[in-house]
């Protein structure tokens, strides 16, 4: 159900959405035709995420209060979680898990 969880994440717009591989994206970009989600993708192409993509979050949290963290194939793409360790090191904590038809979203808020 890629067209709700694009209808989740377009309704804040100072959100953030986080996916592991840039090749899992076009769902959600054809979902939002007006540009409106700040999609971030760590892992280029059908590889690993490797160390260095991770700065890319930590460039963009700063506009952020709130980010959605879609898991959709993370076993794949981040087996060993370096997503999860970015945003918790950034002081970001999961507030709530939404199911859309087997495409995982987490919720994420910074911590007070």
């Amino acid at each position: 159900d890629w067209r709700g969880v694009a209808a989740l994440v377009k309704d804040n717009p100072r959100s953030l959405v986080i996916l592991p591989s840039e090749t899992s994206a076009w769902p959600l970009k054809y979902y939002d035709s007006d540009n409106k989600i700040n999609l971030v993708s760590t892992g280029m192409g059908i590889s690993k995420i490797e160390d260095g993509q991770l700065s890319v979050i930590g460039d963009r949290l700063s506009v952020a209060n709130k980010i959605y963290y879609i898991r959709y194939l993370v076993p794949l793409f981040d087996p060993n979680e370096q997503i999860l360790t970015k945003l918790e090191s950034e002081g970001y904590s999961k507030i709530k898990e939404i199911s859309f038809n087997q495409i995982p979203v987490w919720e994420y808020g910074l911590t007070d």
